[in-house]
């Protein structure tokens, strides 16, 4: 339930329907509830007369369903190749030559990976502190642990660029799947967290996730989770989402004999949110060692969005991408990693850069809009379509060389 007032809306609820919303499941602006229909139809009906017939305030702005959200990654059997050929992604986005010439490793950058969860026994993080501050779950599975590999997945990705990252384990998907209102009370506690500390505590947000559009009820990039993603770049953090893998799909079609068949089509179906959100930072994928020959990923969304916005706003590596996965104890060869693909992957690149370029130019922590902005002035043309490519390819050392 959405309104403009929390405690207000709370208030509206619990009088009209006699439920009490619990206090974990309320932000300054939503509030999630158990509701059947013949409730929904009170609240509306209230509400409309309340505002119409005694011009009374307006609490009650819109009710939506708390729909699926899921990893944006496409899982894929490891791929035999050398070991020196696995980090070619970093190559690409010249992360290695950040590291190496600027010593732009992540340090004292907190970073909020919102996602499946983490394995924080992991050792690619070893000596990093978890705690009830780092380690937090939204999904309502009742722990923090990733059952799925996704988040452990992308964690190891920031890691591989920022590798002093401090990074902060916000679970919102459960091994079932996760919800709109886990992602949104995810990203509310990071605004909260800031606020208490007094300044911009955790810098950046990685939303490798995405769920269905629903422009119909809010219009394209306006949806709540959207909205929770734009009021968090606007209190100072910088997010990074995924554009979604739907630039390539099998659908499903009713034949005239009546029969179910599938075709295959590269036309795209569009951005999931939160990747809509116009101030968030929206991420393609491309291939690492060739990204000038293949372009975006095959199964990249494609702009513009729904309304006519250009996204995506940089591409980054996606191909199979090999990193970290839950329950790995050594990591010594390619046996111990796991190549996934997916607009998923090419994000969290997109984080760790951002996090190597604020750990060494921290006077732009805080100015999200700025740090965007430069990202996709300093990236490389693979001279394809805006609607494609977006600003092009990232590139940290340009990125910190011209700023």
């Amino acid at each position: 339930v959405w309104g403009k007032n929390v405690g207000d809306l709370a208030r509206f609820v619990e009088e009209t329907t006699g439920i009490q919303p619990a206090r974990e499941d309320q932000t300054d602006r939503f509030i999630k509830v158990k509701l059947t229909g013949d409730q929904i139809e009170l609240l509306r009906e209230r509400e409309e007369v309340e505002r119409r017939v005694f011009s009374g305030p307006h609490v009650l702005f819109k009710i939506w369903y708390d729909k699926p959200f899921a990893p944006q990654a496409m899982y894929l059997p490891g791929v035999e190749d050398e070991v020196l050929r696995t980090f070619k992604n970093l190559t690409c986005i010249k992360s290695l030559a950040a590291q190496r010439m600027f010593d732009a490793c992540g340090q004292a950058i907190h970073w909020a990976v919102i996602d499946t969860g983490i394995d924080v026994n992991h050792p690619w993080w070893k000596g990093q502190t978890w705690d009830e501050t780092t380690n937090i779950d939204f999904s309502g599975e009742n722990t923090t642990e990733d059952l799925v590999g996704h988040g452990t997945h992308i964690a190891g990705v920031i890691k591989l660029i920022a590798p002093e990252v401090t990074l902060y384990n916000f679970k919102a998907i459960a091994k079932q799947g996760g919800s709109s209102f886990s992602l949104i009370r995810a990203m509310y506690h990071v605004r909260m967290a800031n606020l208490e500390a007094g300044h911009v505590k955790i810098q950046g947000v990685n939303l490798s996730v995405g769920g269905v559009v629903p422009v119909k009820s809010y219009g394209c990039g306006w949806s709540p989770e959207c909205q929770e993603a734009n009021a968090l770049v606007n209190s100072g953090v910088v997010v990074c989402a995924a554009a979604s893998n739907d630039g390539y799909k099998i659908l499903p079609t009713i034949s005239d004999e009546n029969e179910l068949e599938y075709f295959s089509t590269y036309m795209t179906l569009g951005f999931t949110d939160p990747g809509n959100a116009e101030e968030v930072i929206t991420v393609g994928s491309t291939h690492s060692e060739f990204p000038h020959r293949y372009g975006p990923s095959y199964f990249s969304s494609k702009g513009p969005t729904g309304d006519g916005r250009f996204k995506p706003d940089v591409l980054a590596p996606g191909e199979k991408i090999y990193s970290a996965w839950p329950g790995t104890t050594e990591m010594k060869s390619l046996d111990d990693l796991v190549a996934l693909s997916g607009t998923s992957m090419a994000t969290a690149h997109v984080s760790g850069a951002v996090a190597q370029f604020l750990s060494v130019k921290p006077e732009f922590i805080g100015l999200p809009r700025q740090v965007k902005q430069m990202l996709m002035a300093t990236c490389v043309d693979l001279n394809r379509d805006r609607n494609f490519q977006g600003a092009g390819l990232i590139d940290v050392l340009n990125l910190i060389q011209r700023t």
